[in-house]
């Protein structure tokens, strides 16, 4: 899950009640090729579902979502879009909030029609990085850090670029569930069919900034790892794969501690030249999720991933992952230190948000 959802868990768990909108559905999805998921989505438009204890999901359904491409060309629909969505106008208005955190700009219209007390505007990645240069999505972004009252991202270097009249920012580090990282011994059944003596695992999304070039050279340099990738694979079909590199697709967010525990390397292979723009502000939950798991972790180096001082290992080449393979494979890191895993504990993260929120109501 992104570093939101877990916000808005971590604060249902601690006695808030979480009203979370999600990003619009369309009736046009129906016939799209890829539909999965639709009949699920359809289900949060009759209003707020309480998905757990204190939390509430909803979807806004409209004709027409307010997608990148879409903006791009008709800017102004944008602002308007919302105004559309009268079921669920009528829904949010209904209710008052201590605070609205939000890392949408899809919403800007609506944040000023809410009662709420503090709005909180979380900056988790690079918007141009994601969209490119759409002007309305831009003017959104500005907006928004405008109005809000406290604006925090996982990244410091989007916080060091924020321009000098945003006063209240708040460094907010991405982070890991502790708890659902203890020892599990089932061995998931993909790894009773390898017989490669030594394991590597990637969890996360396979978009254009995954770097799979690097990753299938390394492959080849070391025949005697094997290489499990987890996530939907977007690469073309027609990709050639090394015999030691396995796409298994996605599994169920319960399942992946079970395999990361059985894995002996956690890798973050990026690129991270043609994707500079994007890449260079990532703070990857993924990161904590294989030290929670006790992984050593191989990662392509970049700005923001420097800055955490974490005790992994960085490689900008396919000769440098390779190497640093072998060298592990010899002699495993050390587990890293509770103390550093701490810091980054989900729940620890959300009080310090909620101590920062506190004082500026004071």
């Amino acid at each position: 899950m992104i570093g939101s959802h877990q916000l808005a868990k971590q604060l249902a768990h601690k006695g808030f009640a979480v009203y979370v909108v999600s990003f619009p559905i369309s009736p046009l999805y129906y016939f799209l090729a890829e539909k999965t998921d639709y009949p699920r989505r359809k289900a949060f438009t009759k209003g707020f579902v309480e998905v757990e204890p204190n939390l509430h999901c909803h979807i806004p359904e409209v004709i027409i979502p307010p997608l990148p491409m879409v903006v791009k060309f008709v800017g102004s629909y944008l602002k308007h879009w919302g105004k559309l969505c009268i079921k669920s106008n009528r829904l949010i208005k209904q209710r008052s909030y201590d605070f609205v955190l939000t890392e949408s700009l899809f919403y800007n219209n609506l944040y000023n029609q809410l009662n709420f007390n503090k709005l909180v505007f979380r900056l988790p990645d690079n918007l141009s990085g994601f969209w490119g240069d759409i002007s309305a999505l831009k003017n959104a972004n500005k907006n928004l850090l405008e109005k809000a009252d406290l604006v925090v991202s996982p990244s410091k270097q989007i916080l060091e670029e924020l321009p000098p009249t945003v006063k209240n920012i708040m460094h907010l580090p991405n982070g890991v569930r502790l708890d659902q990282y203890v020892n599990d011994s089932t061995i998931p059944s993909h790894f009773e069919k390898l017989t490669y003596t030594h394991h590597a695992i990637y969890v996360g999304a396979i978009q254009k900034w995954f770097d799979h070039k690097l990753l299938f050279e390394t492959a080849r340099l070391r025949p005697d790892w094997s290489f499990t990738i987890i996530g939907k694979n977007l690469l073309p079909s027609e990709t050639q794969y090394p015999d030691n590199v396995y796409f298994i697709g996605e599994i169920p967010n319960a399942e992946i501690a079970s395999y990361l525990q059985h894995a002996d390397v956690g890798i973050i292979p990026f690129e991270t030249i043609e994707n500079r723009a994007l890449i260079k502000y990532v703070n990857p939950i993924k990161l904590y999720e294989y030290l929670a798991a006790g992984l050593a972790v191989i990662s392509s180096r970049w700005a923001e991933i420097e800055s955490l001082n974490a005790p992994i290992t960085l490689i900008d080449t396919p000769q440098e992952f390779s190497t640093a393979l072998k060298k592990l494979q010899y002699a495993r890191e050390a587990v890293v230190p509770h103390e550093f895993l701490a810091q980054f504990d989900w729940s620890r993260i959300t009080d310090s948000l909620l101590k920062e929120i506190s004082d500026i109501n004071h």
